[in-house]
C-alpha cells in the first residue's frame, strides 16, 4: 500500500470511526450484546468474502485480498476504536449520548482485544510471507476472520443476552 494511499486510508477509517461512535452514542438504549453480535455478523461477512478468493483462485482477487483487504482491516483496527472513543466522548459533551459508556467501553475492548489476540496482519507480514505461500496467508487471514467472527464476538453475545 502506497504511502499515500494509507494516509488516506487512515483519515478515512478514523473518520468512520467518530462517525460510527457518535451515532451510536445517541441510542437510547444500546446492549453491549447486540453490538458484539453486529460486529460478528461484520466479520463472517468479510470472511465470506476472503473465502469466495478461495473458491475463485484468481491470481488477482488473491493480491488484491493480501495487499489492500487484509491491511484495511488491520488498520481500522487501529483507527475506528479511537475514532468511536471519540465520537462517544463529544456525542457526550453537547449532551446527545445516553449510550456513550457503553460505545466507549465496547471501543477500547476492541481496540484492546486487537493487540492482545493480534491483527490481521498476521497473514500479509514479512514473516509470514517468507514462511508461507501466497493462498496460504490467505487461508490464515479467514480463519482469523472465522474466529474473531464467531468465538469472540457471536459466542460471547449469545452468552451475554442470556
Amino acid at each position: 500500500m502506497k504511502n499515500r494511499k494509507f494516509k488516506a486510508t487512515l483519515l478515512l477509517t478514523g473518520t468512520l470511526g467518530i462517525f460510527v461512535g457518535y451515532r451510536l452514542s445517541g441510542l437510547p438504549n444500546l446492549q453491549p450484546y447486540k453490538l458484539l453480535n453486529i460486529v460478528g455478523l461484520l466479520y463472517n461477512l468479510l470472511a465470506v468474502f476472503v473465502l469466495s478468493e478461495v473458491l475463485v483462485s484468481s491470481v488477482r482477487w488473491k493480491q488484491f485480498c493480501i495487499e489492500w483487504v487484509a491491511p484495511i482491516l488491520m488498520w481500522s483496527h487501529v483507527t475506528v476504536p479511537p475514532g468511536a472513543i471519540v465520537g462517544a466522548g463529544v456525542a457526550r459533551l453537547v449532551g446527545r449520548g445516553p449510550s456513550a459508556p457503553t460505545v466507549f467501553a465496547f471501543a477500547f475492548s476492541v481496540f484492546w482485544l486487537h493487540g492482545h489476540v493480534g491483527g490481521f496482519s498476521s497473514g500479509t507480514n514479512g514473516c509470514t510471507a517468507a514462511l508461507f505461500q501466497e493462498g496460504y496467508r490467505v487461508t490464515l487471514a479467514l480463519l482469523r476472520l472465522h474466529l474473531v467472527g464467531y468465538l469472540l464476538c457471536q459466542l460471547i453475545a449469545a452468552v451475554l443476552g442470556l
